[in-house]
């Protein structure tokens, strides 16, 4: 008798995430990179193991992406597990098809490791716990004879980390409310010549946390509100070109998680939305009052609900849901060349803390992250805390280096001296 075919395993997407393959594009993956560094260099063979074990641990993410009638879900991926040498470019196109249709792609160079994420997959929280998953597990390997921790148990498997934290947490309503929360009306746009070929530019800055919460302190607003003034002002004292219609507006993804309470490792986050008036004077106090003040305005249960509602319509609207996939896909592509505007002049996002067990900090040098652009949003700001050291990394699609320029002259004239280093995209391979 014939033997029976093994089905796979598969998961539904949660609410936010199957948006991005849908108006994915080969130009417009909506991929994120983080990156550890180590004080020594990478053994590929070890490192395939090592991620071999974290996907043991999180095999939701070793899938694919597969498209249903009506919406796209992820399967399990039962190709071979295989990690790459990093060509240099940061953020180039993913090729999905070389990496087996796994939507993350891990490759390597010298004492480094990159790890590419599809944002379809999970958000900056659940990508952190994968990445401080995968250093622990090859560290485990390539120093056997130290007490690196069990990455087992400093990240046991937790009840409810494949829920759609959306759906489980949705109530109806008010749809206009949710769209205008959401997204809504057009934004100031940074302008400037795009890079030709592929990779983005990244400049990085690391400076003691205690200089900028002393400087927080001082304009009586938090380290996040501070640098989110502190870009959008760099912004519009540069490449910003913004009308009455059209005004400077800075996103501020917000875990969720922290109001609802989820254990997901799939998305949910949500946005905080803050719109400064183009008559605003061109300094960090005003920006600074003006930010912090709707942003605390947003950041609470019930102005979130709104745009949860919202976010959670591929999943309850019957019209959305029992649509088929190809017109969803068709109404996006249509959608995108009708609205040539941006919603937002910049994302600023803070992926939180990192702390390591002294014998793990002795081995890891660096930790580096680069957000994801595109053409309308070409420049975005990532900041993570490792122990007492804040680190700032501005990705940008376009050549000139203005607004990062502005960013760091604005720390400073606050007392904030930074450390800057950068990949000289604008030299190396600009045309």
């Amino acid at each position: 008798m014939a033997k029976k075919r093994e089905l796979t395993k598969w998961y539904r997407m949660d609410s936010s995430g199957m948006i991005y393959p849908i108006i994915g594009t080969l130009s417009v993956q909506s991929n994120y990179r983080l990156s550890f560094r180590l004080d020594h260099p990478i053994d590929p063979t070890l490192l395939v193991q090592a991620l071999e074990r974290t996907y043991r641990r999180f095999p939701y993410y070793k899938v694919t992406i597969e498209r249903g009638f009506f919406r796209p879900y992820l399967c399990e991926n039962v190709r071979p597990v295989r990690v790459y040498p990093d060509n240099g470019l940061v953020l180039a196109r993913t090729d999905f098809v070389k990496n087996g249709y796994h939507p993350i792609m891990v490759t390597y160079h010298e004492c480094s490791v990159f790890i590419t994420f599809f944002h379809g997959l999970g958000d900056g929280y659940s990508s952190c716990i994968f990445l401080r998953y995968l250093i622990h597990a090859y560290l485990a390997l390539s120093c056997p004879d130290e007490q690196i921790p069990d990455p087992d148990e400093l990240f046991p498997p937790l009840p409810g980390e494949e829920e759609n934290a959306y759906e489980t947490y949705y109530s109806k309503q008010s749809f206009w409310k949710g769209l205008k929360g959401t997204a809504g009306g057009n934004a100031a746009q940074i302008k400037g010549r795009f890079f030709v070929r592929d990779g983005l530019a990244v400049m990085r800055g690391r400076v003691p946390v205690a200089e900028v919460l002393r400087a927080a302190r001082n304009l009586d607003c938090s380290l996040t509100e501070l640098i989110a003034a502190v870009g959008l002002l760099a912004a519009m004292r540069t490449l910003a070109v913004a009308t009455k219609k059209k005004p400077p507006k800075v996103f501020i993804p917000v875990d969720l998680r922290k109001l609802f309470p989820s254990n997901t490792m799939f998305n949910f986050v949500g946005t905080g939305k803050c719109i400064v008036p183009l008559t605003t004077p061109l300094e960090v106090a005003d920006y600074v009052a003006i930010i912090k003040r709707q942003l605390r305005e947003q950041n609470n249960r019930e102005a979130f609900m709104p745009k949860l509602a919202f976010t959670s319509l591929m999943h309850t609207n019957p019209i959305l849901r029992f649509s088929p996939l190809f017109l969803k896909i068709g109404m996006s592509k249509l959608a995108r060349e009708l609205t040539k505007s941006t919603k937002q002049t910049l994302i600023v996002s803070n992926v939180g803390r990192f702390n390591f067990a002294p014998s793990v900090s002795a081995h890891l040098l660096d930790l580096d992250l680069a957000m994801n652009v595109n053409r309308r949003t070409p420049l975005n700001i990532g900041l993570f805390s490792v122990e007492d050291e804040l680190r700032i990394f501005i990705s940008r699609h376009i050549v000139s280096n203005a607004v990062e320029r502005e960013f760091f002259s604005i720390l400073r004239s606050l007392g904030i001296d930074a450390v800057v280093s950068s990949n000289y995209r604008e030299v190396n391979h600009a045309l």
